[in-house]
């Protein structure tokens, strides 16, 4: 019969304590307690030892176990800037789905910024993170060289990285753009209009795909034009949508926002008199469904699965911090396709 090892209220269970109360070895306990007891302790003994520690109130002490095996449980998020995190939107399902896969592990997620660097550098060179996952659109490679000379193990989230020996896991951008595109000249359109910004990494992607499928159907009588999107405001928007309708009329439309995507359409409609969205003509990119414009229906809505990529971002950094040899892996998460038949 096990006996547990009365302690006064404040004095902090160890594992002497738990092993005295039921008369195992230290190692015995301490092997269970630490997720190593695979193939050395029966599973019989394991489940009695687990049962008593929480019953005796057991916390582990994580600075000590951080001394003796070097490894803090500490995962760094590191974002470019504050906020875009706690806001629902395309950030926010990322994050979340780096939590949900912490939540039930031994590791846990602290939040950083990129600046001010030189405490960034701090925490790092400390040796107080096991490994980073940094969430960023941005095609400047300066972060992501920082991050790389830390040593640590690191996996980019949200966009493709040119380093030979770094993880990334980013959207089919570039293949979604020359399928979407592909499709739209099936349907018998000629004239097509890509609307989306340079901003980010992701986008120049899908600038890429549109242009290269369209110089390999320019022998079909098949031309494309893209119109940037300077930035995420209304302005803008208005700016963009003036543009291609003074450029037009095109057969069909792949519009990367669907605020943009929206005015776009009203201002065909009040200018020329087109409706864009009736006959398989209008192609939008968006992070959630619920989103995307109630007056209009696209024929193809290409949906994120930001909080998919969060998770599988997770599960890349617990294999990076797993190998005894890192390995780069480079994972593209596809788009849920939405069809408006």
């Amino acid at each position: 019969m096990f006996q547990a090892v009365p302690t006064t209220q404040h004095k902090r269970v160890t594992l002497n304590d738990i092993a005295a109360g039921m008369g195992l070895s230290r190692s015995t306990v301490s092997k269970v307690l630490g997720n190593q007891s695979e193939n050395r302790v029966s599973e019989k003994v394991a489940r009695q030892v687990r049962s008593v520690a929480a019953m005796m109130g057991y916390q582990p002490n994580h600075a000590a176990r951080a001394l003796r095996t070097g490894k803090t449980s500490l995962i760094g998020l590191i974002i470019p800037r504050i906020g875009i995190a706690g806001h629902q939107g395309f950030y926010h399902d990322m994050y979340m789905g780096i939590l949900n896969s912490t939540s039930e592990s031994e590791y846990a997620i602290v939040q950083l910024l990129l600046q001010p660097r030189k405490k960034l550098q701090g925490i790092i060179y400390r040796g107080l993170l096991d490994g980073i996952l940094f969430i960023t659109s941005d095609p400047d490679n300066s972060d992501v060289d920082f991050l790389v000379s830390t040593k640590r193990p690191l996996v980019v989230v949200n966009r493709e990285v040119t380093h030979s020996n770094t993880s990334f896991i980013a959207h089919e951008y570039e293949q979604a753009a020359r399928e979407v595109t592909r499709d739209l000249v099936q349907q018998g359109h000629r004239r097509l209009a890509l609307l989306a910004g340079r901003q980010t990494e992701s986008n120049q992607r899908l600038i890429k795909g549109f242009q290269e499928e369209m110089r390999e159907l320019s022998s079909q009588g098949v031309s494309g034009v893209q119109f940037d999107i300077p930035e995420s405001a209304p302005e803008c928007y208005v700016h963009t949508a003036w543009q291609v309708v003074r450029n037009g009329p095109f057969d069909a439309y792949i519009v990367d926002i669907a605020r943009q995507a929206e005015i776009l359409c009203q201002v065909a409609k009040e200018e020329t008199g087109q409706t864009i969205g009736r006959n398989k003509d209008l192609v939008v990119f968006s992070p959630e469904e619920n989103t995307v414009m109630s007056e209009i229906t696209p024929w193809r809505l290409y949906l994120h699965q930001n909080e998919l990529m969060g998770r599988q971002a997770y599960s890349l950094l617990m294999d990076q911090m797993d190998a005894s040899e890192r390995k780069t892996q480079r994972c593209y998460v596809p788009f849920r396709i939405v069809k408006k038949d």
